[in-house]
Order: structure tokens, then C-alpha cells, then sequence
């Protein structure tokens, strides 16, 4: 079954040595973050159409023109 993606980085500047970054719920790869649905509904089920249902690769990935 296809499982829709979402990538969410963040790049900080860092003085010094990197390896003594941590954040505030432990080391640099246990972040947490929350995600809000505001899709405009008819963009959001062609998405679902077209790339979930068809099977396909979309977005930044496949570079599939948006529109």
C-alpha cells in the first residue's frame, strides 16, 4: 500500500564541534514535530488520485511538475 511522504528539514548554523549538538529531547535525530492538514481539499484528492491510487511517484522526488 502506498504510504505518502512528507520531508521536513531544518539546517541550523553550528560554531564549534557539531558532535556536541543536542536538542532539547535528546540527540540530534529523536526531533519531534507537528504536522497540520491545510490542503486545499480538490488539490489534496487529486494528490491522493493520481500518485496513492495510481501508483506513482510524485512531488519533489520524481520531479513532477506541480499545477
Amino acid at each position: 500500500m502506498p504510504t505518502p511522504q512528507l520531508i521536513f528539514e531544518v539546517h541550523y548554523p553550528v560554531t564549534g564541534d557539531p558532535r556536541a549538538v543536542s536538542l532539547a529531547s535528546g540527540g540530534v535525530l529523536g526531533v519531534h514535530a507537528d504536522f497540520l492538514n491545510a490542503w486545499d481539499q480538490e488539490a489534496l484528492e487529486r494528490e491522493v488520485r493520481v500518485c496513492l491510487n495510481g501508483d506513482n511517484v510524485c512531488g519533489v522526488v520524481s520531479n513532477r511538475a506541480t499545477g
